[in-house]
């Protein structure tokens, strides 16, 4: 949590635009198409479902989920409302901080990235507890930051912890 509470008090991950969420976004999008086979095995390997389902459903379902997201980055915005003849209000839409991410221990990758992706589009950290016993892909999405051209200190808040 005080790795996630830095990254997001950070002046690099605040100050990143949301263009750039958004491309970050997709770049985990395709890490995840670079690792597919060796991904969908573990899930597969995880949960006993078979390998098409891994393959086909899952991390296609998880890739389109990020991609989704990435879109919206940059059109989460706030609204001016008329309220009399001479004044208005405006919503102004802000991250709000640490997002808490429990994932259960059936469909691993695709519920991360469901609580991942709009968390991180809209501005926020996150911390991710995987179930217990960790699954077996949680050291694939520890290390896939390093991976990643994005600010040091915003990438702490991606690291999932067994």
């Amino acid at each position: 949590m005080t790795a996630a509470r830095a990254a997001f008090e950070g002046k690099a991950w605040r100050s990143m635009p949301a263009k750039e969420r958004g491309r970050l976004l997709w770049r985990i999008s395709d890490r995840l198409l670079e690792r597919a086979d060796e991904i969908a095995r573990l899930e597969t390997l995880d949960n006993g479902k078979p390998i098409f389902e891994s393959r086909h459903a899952d991390l296609m379902a998880a890739v389109d989920c990020l991609q989704y997201f990435a879109g919206w980055a940059t059109r989460v915005a706030g609204e001016t409302l008329p309220v009399g003849p001479n004044s208005f209000n405006y919503t102004l839409r802000e991250p709000l901080g640490v997002v808490g991410a429990i994932i259960p221990w059936n469909f691993p990758l695709m519920t991360a990235v469901w609580k991942l992706a709009p968390a991180l589009a809209t501005g926020n950290t996150v911390v991710v507890k995987p179930a217990p016993p960790p699954p077996l892909d949680a050291p694939i999405r520890r290390n896939r930051p390093r991976e990643r051209a994005s600010p040091r200190r915003a990438q702490r808040h991606h690291r999932i912890h067994p």
